[in-house]
């Protein structure tokens, strides 16, 4: 079910962003953006601790200690509740100068404190509420959560074309989002309620117990701030110094990417709790194959991906939101090579944060964060947007091709040698046939129609399915082992 939610709302996103773009223009589109980017940063005031609620929660309810449980709560939940009351008022200050701090139209400035005061107070509110989707994950009702944001997506999806079909505008659209995301918390709380009873009551929270979970999150925290930062400062630089208008197109070229980083995320989650395991029963030659296959298992995503985008990224871009927009290909092709680096690597932090040793990760993306901020501001005097894609893609591309692979190495023992050949030799090998196929198919005819692009890329996963099946098949022990069954039921076929 997490694969249906997280397609169904890949999807929704998809289908939703030329409707949107198209029925509201490029400035609104832009602030609508924009204002999500800039309230985005209320999320660094989680401190690290819903994946402390997790782990709590999942330790004591494994071992039926619901009084500690609930001490554990009931800490995280009040803190949060002062936290989101201090972000309201934060919000309602803020939505008075919002409109002076970003470079958008006279006439919008009304709009975007509106928007703002929404969608902040969406953020605020949403801060305790994910304690309760923490409880759930503790607990491993996981599908709960899942059949939840479905829901939310088809609604999403009906409810904004409603609104788009009867010529309401920006503010109405924020309302449906903001008000279905604040329903779907609304659902979170209710079913952890039922399905783990506690008292919630400030008598349960205590500071002894704060400064331990502070202790467990503090690290945690360096990287989603750093995590926050880098993805959305484009979006805020733009805003400043560029104006809404100018957030469109790097928005249109950043999504691409975006859902390949959500589709590889999603499977790199199982490398956290492995690598605790083997890093607490001192299995290191354990850590060093998950290290390898891991990253081996997103490169075998990130690569073809790259490709794919590489040869068809300009006709998706035309075909998805209008051909005047499919000069962000350029953005995206800047974008989409240092991304992909990092993207083949997703499972190198989730085993540093599985082995706790996740702080120098930390103040490499706080460092990587920082300088991404001041190159975009020095680059775009020179070159506007361009620039700013670039003062992003550089930092980037030195942390993800200079340190982490070093740095994980040094860290489990391994060969950069043998780590580098272990786990990128084969997907690069097998995105070969692929990228032939493109390149013929692209000198032919370059597609510009859904129907023609939908061929193009199906002809080429299907030559990359191919060529991964023959692969596993051959190199890895499970493809292997179904190999030896295939080819023993074929025998047995035979001699009957």
């Amino acid at each position: 079910m997490g694969w249906v939610s997280l397609l169904l709302n890949m999807g929704v996103s998809i289908i939703l962003t030329p409707l949107i773009l198209h029925r509201i223009g490029d400035e609104k589109y832009g602030i609508w953006v924009l204002v999500f980017s800039f309230a985005g940063y209320y999320n660094i005031f989680d401190f690290g601790l819903r994946s402390a609620v997790i782990r709590y929660v999942s330790r004591f309810h494994a071992t039926k200690d619901y009084e500690q449980l609930a001490r554990y709560v009931n800490t995280i939940l009040f803190l949060f509740v002062y936290v989101a009351l201090l972000l309201l008022l934060l919000t309602g200050i803020c939505s008075w100068y919002i409109a002076s701090i970003f470079r958008v139209s006279e006439d919008l400035h009304s709009t975007v404190q509106l928007l703002f005061a929404i969608v902040g107070s969406m953020f605020a509110l949403q801060l305790p509420a994910e304690v309760f989707v923490g409880i759930l994950e503790g607990i491993q009702e996981f599908w709960v959560e899942y059949l939840v944001r479905i829901i939310a997506g088809v609604l999403r999806l009906i409810l904004i074309i409603y609104v788009l079909d009867h010529g309401l505008g920006l503010v109405s659209i924020s309302i449906v989002a903001v008000g279905l995301s604040l329903a779907s918390y609304a659902a979170f709380i209710l079913i952890a309620c039922v399905r783990l009873p506690l008292r919630f009551v400030p008598k349960f929270s205590d500071f002894a117990t704060l400064k331990e979970i502070l202790k467990y999150s503090t690290t945690t925290f360096t990287s989603v701030v750093a995590g926050g930062l880098a993805t959305t400062a484009g979006n805020i630089v733009i805003g400043i110094f560029l104006g809404a208008t100018a957030i469109t197109p790097f928005s249109i070229a950043s999504k691409f990417v975006q859902y390949i980083n959500r589709f590889i995320q999603s499977s790199a989650t199982i490398f956290t709790p492995m690598s605790s395991h083997f890093d607490a029963t001192g299995q290191m030659g354990r850590l060093r194959q998950i290290l390898n296959l891991g990253n081996r298992s997103c490169a075998f995503v990130a690569f073809p991906g790259l490709i794919g985008l590489l040869f068809l990224g300009k006709s998706a871009i035309e075909v998805w939101v209008g051909a005047k927009y499919g000069w962000c290909y350029g953005l995206l092709v800047i974008l989409a090579v240092p991304y992909t680096f990092q993207f083949a690597q997703l499972a190198t932090p989730k085993i540093l944060y599985g082995i706790a040793r996740h702080l120098t990760l930390g103040k490499v993306r706080i460092l990587e964060a920082a300088i991404a901020v001041v190159l975009s501001i020095a680059l775009l005097h020179y070159y506007g947007i361009w620039g700013v894609v670039l003062g992003i893609a550089i930092p980037k591309f030195i942390s993800y091709v200079f340190f982490l692979p070093l740095y994980i190495c040094r860290v489990l023992k391994e060969s950069l040698r043998t780590f580098l050949w272990k786990a990128y030799m084969w997907p690069l090998v097998t995105c070969g046939p692929m990228s032939l196929a493109l390149y013929v198919m692209h000198r032919r005819s370059t597609p510009h129609s859904l129907w023609t692009l939908a061929i193009q890329a199906s002809i080429a996963s299907l030559v990359y399915g191919t060529t991964f099946l023959a692969y596993a098949l051959i190199k890895e022990p499970e493809g292997i082992k179904l190999r030896k069954r295939l080819l023993k039921f074929r025998s047995e076929a035979l001699d009957q």
